[in-house]
């Protein structure tokens, strides 16, 4: 967490489906870090209104990952975000 938002840079659960809130303690979260889900089995993810970064490799080889949704207005989609993402149609 920074002074003034929140990245998300690891997530250590086996949930099939993540939301990533609008804010966590206050501060908006407005990233998802680098590798932060790696390899883990989702199979959808929510986005908080209030990202705008999916750094690089954020979703790397989620095979399962089937739907992306919210109301995320992405600036930023980095590198390999969604490689080997292979059960993902369309973002």
């Amino acid at each position: 967490m920074y002074d003034d938002y929140v990245v998300i840079a690891d997530y250590a659960k086996n949930n099939e489906h993540v939301t990533i809130t609008d804010t966590f303690l206050g501060k908006p979260v407005t990233t998802i870090g680098a590798r932060a889900f790696l390899y883990l089995p989702l199979k959808a993810i929510t986005l908080g209104k209030n990202v705008e970064a999916i750094e690089a490799d954020a979703f790397c080889s989620c095979t399962e990952l089937q739907e992306v949704d919210g109301n995320a207005e992405l600036r930023v989609i980095g590198d390999g975000a969604f490689m080997s993402c292979t059960s993902l149609e369309f973002l």
